[in-house]
């Protein structure tokens, strides 16, 4: 299942679920078409068809992979440079903390003033850090230096955020639910299941109650829409 949904600077929500077999790149290109702006999502070599797309990195995958590479023994864990990096992230998730309520002006020269020493910092700091290959620790250094271009380019515009937790927020009760659908497996449901789910989320995230909405939608006249909105 793939989600896509519009940024928080909107006035309205939109956020769409449609079906594909596979997790092929191409999915997404055509679903996307001509769109040529800012992308935020993760590090997946899938997304690297999109070519016409401004790919920005997210920084909560890049936080995820530190939190892994945490040692098991918890008295490791607060000296570890797994904890540096988690520790890393943290500051640039305060600073856009900090930021939220600004102005897109000033929220730019904010990110720009603050938010790039700090991202500055980071990336010197993991030119130190020499993990033994093929541990946590490596796979997360490895990830963050991988993603550093676009990581970067949230700075190019104010309306960016630093992280696809939106998405990944959305995305969530479908995959919560998916575990009590093991055996509802055929192409027809899991296309109407996209359906059903792009209406239910768009509906949550523009303020309105589930059940009233598609209550009022199975009053509507066949070939109208009522919008979440």
């Amino acid at each position: 299942m793939w989600a896509y949904c519009n940024g928080k600077i909107n006035d309205h929500s939109n956020i769409l679920f449609e079906y594909q077999p596979t997790r092929n790149g191409d999915h997404a290109v055509n679903f996307l078409g001509d769109f040529n702006g800012y992308l935020v999502c993760d590090g997946y070599g899938g997304y690297n068809k999109l070519y016409k797309v401004k790919r920005c990195g997210c920084m909560a995958h890049v936080r995820r992979k530190f939190v892994e590479a945490l040692p098991l023994e918890a008295e490791l864990q607060i000296s570890s440079q797994a904890a540096r990096g988690v520790e890393w992230c943290n500051k640039l998730f305060h600073l856009e903390s900090e930021f939220e309520k600004l102005l897109p002006e000033e929220r730019y020269i904010q990110r720009q003033e603050r938010s790039k020493d700090t991202l500055d910092g980071f990336f010197g700091w993991l030119d130190t850090v020499s993990p033994n290959g093929g541990s946590k620790l490596f796979k997360a250094v490895s990830y963050a230096k991988n993603e550093k271009n676009n990581l970067y380019r949230f700075l190019k515009s104010p309306d960016v955020p630093i992280s696809n937790n939106r998405i990944e927020n959305c995305i969530r009760p479908f995959c919560v639910g998916r575990s009590n659908w093991k055996f509802c497996d055929s192409v027809k449901g899991a296309k109407a299941s996209a359906m059903f789910y792009s209406l239910a989320a768009t509906a949550c995230a523009n303020g309105l109650n589930i059940e009233n909405y598609f209550a009022e939608l199975l009053r509507q006249k066949p070939g109208t829409m009522y919008l979440p909105w």
